[in-house]
């Protein structure tokens, strides 16, 4: 059994269909990998946010948990 031989004008629509798949898939994955970029970005931000929340959070309770002991160093002081 022999395979039909394709003319050249066959392959070479037969490439340029492929090359046009190719086109549009890189195309695709390309607006893909912009918006995974804007979406990283927002994350990122977030996760920044979050970091500076929880450092300011440390700090009022430090802050309060100083401002709790005070009270005891000044009864240990008096007495």
């Amino acid at each position: 059994m022999t395979l039909p031989m394709q003319t050249l004008a066959e392959q070479l629509d037969t490439l340029e269909q492929r090359l046009a798949e190719l086109l549009g898939v890189m195309e695709n994955l390309a607006a893909d990998n912009e918006k995974l970029r804007v979406r990283e970005q927002q994350l990122q931000t977030a996760c920044d946010t979050l970091k500076q929340k929880n450092t300011d959070a440390s700090l009022q309770i430090e802050s309060i948990i100083t401002r709790l002991k005070q009270p005891l160093a000044d009864k240990e002081t008096s007495v």
